[in-house]
Parts: C-alpha cells; sequence; structure tokens
C-alpha cells in the first residue's frame, strides 16, 4: 500500500444546530480511487467542501499529504486540485481579499 494522501478522523460538521456529517473517519492511499456515492443530502457535497477548506468542520480534522487543513490549509490546498459543483468564497476571507 502507498503513503496515505488524504485522511478524515472523526470529522463532525454542524450546521444551524443540525448534525450533517457525524464522525466520519477514512483514509485515501497513493494510486487508490474513491468516489462519493449516497442520495440527496446525506452530505456527499458538504464533505468534499470540508476536504477542499470551503466549509470548516465542527470537529475532527482532514489532512491532505500529511497537512492539516485546520492548521496548515495553504499546505494541504498546494497538494490538490478540485472543482466544484457550485463555487463559494472561502469562509475565513473578506470581500477584499
Amino acid at each position: 500500500m502507498g503513503n496515505i494522501v488524504i485522511n478524515l478522523e472523526n470529522v463532525h460538521k454542524e450546521i444551524g444546530g443540525t448534525e450533517i456529517i457525524r464522525g466520519l473517519s477514512f483514509e485515501v492511499r497513493e494510486g487508490e480511487v474513491y468516489g462519493f456515492l449516497g442520495p440527496n443530502g446525506s452530505g456527499k457535497t458538504t464533505t468534499i467542501r470540508m476536504m477542499t477548506g470551503l466549509i470548516s468542520m465542527t470537529e475532527g480534522d482532514i489532512t491532505i499529504c500529511g497537512h492539516s487543513i485546520r492548521t496548515e490549509r495553504e499546505k494541504a490546498l498546494e497538494q490538490i486540485g478540485a472543482i466544484v459543483e457550485n463555487p463559494e468564497l472561502y469562509d475565513y476571507m473578506t470581500g477584499m481579499q
């Protein structure tokens, strides 16, 4: 098996008091291909948005090539590329940025 390139560890997401994601954990190793399957509203897009730093998680951690989205966001995002369905601004940036 190759190195772990994506790691989600006990990730939670709450929006407006409603738990959207609860305790999600998985890893993707070098050379592996994964897909997200599930009905509408099951958290697929929310998970991808957390992995790409578009929205923050309530609890847990996501690492990309060993860099935490929480503490090393720029280094983590340098390792990936993504095209999202509905582009959004980063929630930590101001309008001027």
